[in-house]
């Protein structure tokens, strides 16, 4: 069966199916390879990433997708090479020698009063469980509609328009935002070409980071930079080697 550009449920279905064998496939690496499975990828939730609709905007309960972007936030950072546990608030990794909390929030609406909202109530979380710590959010809900654009430069143009809607509420709401030293931003947007013999597609998961400067602890934004500067280029070296398919999983130290 050739896939029809007006066939706009079965395009759906294949981009949804698409990100969530990728991103399971990451966490099935990160679990594997580092042998961590049950730490801090305990079998119940896998399992529980495993359930939900087909499709996304089939969900009647956003449990499994909201874990699926917990677990996949997880083997990011464990992929380049930071120490990560489940606990409250989602997440718990170490920065600089303390284990800070993560709170992860996979964004359904595009409303600024909605993003505000989950991010005063993940500060407030990290607030409660471990003083300081980031948020991690998921902005796929601000490319319903869009088009992935062609050129490199006009993808990291596309993506900044969508981060400027997060920094722009963590600048007007700094005040309950303090316990928070940053905020990183995931997002996930699928082009479709119809142009060739078959049909084909791309996929950008463009990431980034906010850092928010500590009044009372001087160059923590710096400190931050430091640390996600290092972190992220491991990260995309392990997903670049993802991509050209040279994994090996040692099962049986597992």
């Amino acid at each position: 069966m050739i896939l029809s550009p007006t066939d706009s449920a079965l395009l759906e279905r294949v981009t949804d199916a698409n990100k969530t064998i990728w991103e399971l496939f990451v966490i099935a690496n990160a679990a594997l390879r580092r042998h961590r499975v049950g730490k801090p990828f305990p079998l119940h939730l896998l399992q529980l990433a495993l359930t939900g609709a087909d499709l996304t905007s089939d969900d009647k309960n956003n449990k499994a997708r909201n874990t699926q972007f917990e677990l996949y936030v997880a083997s990011l950072l464990t992929l380049g090479g930071a120490e990560v546990q489940i606990a409250e608030p989602d997440l718990r990794f170490l920065y600089w020698g303390e284990f800070l909390g993560l709170a992860a929030k996979r964004m359904t609406s595009t409303k600024a009063t909605t993003l505000e909202n989950r991010l005063v109530e993940a500060v407030g979380q990290i607030a409660a469980h471990t003083g300081r710590g980031f948020v991690a959010v998921n902005v796929d809900a601000f490319y319903v509609g869009a088009t992935r654009a062609e050129g490199l430069e006009e993808r990291a143009r596309q993506f900044n328009e969508r981060v400027a809607i997060v920094s722009d509420v963590v600048r007007r709401r700094f005040g309950p935002l303090k316990a928070a030293r940053g905020v990183l931003i995931f997002g996930h947007l699928t082009s479709w070409s119809f142009e060739g013999e078959a049909p084909s597609f791309d996929t950008s998961y463009p990431t980034t980071f906010l850092l928010i400067e500590d009044e009372v602890e001087p160059g923590s934004r710096a400190r931050g930079e430091e640390f996600f500067e290092g972190l992220m280029p491991r990260i995309d070296r392990e997903l670049t080697r993802l991509r050209s398919n040279q994994v090996d999983f040692d099962l049986d130290t597992v």
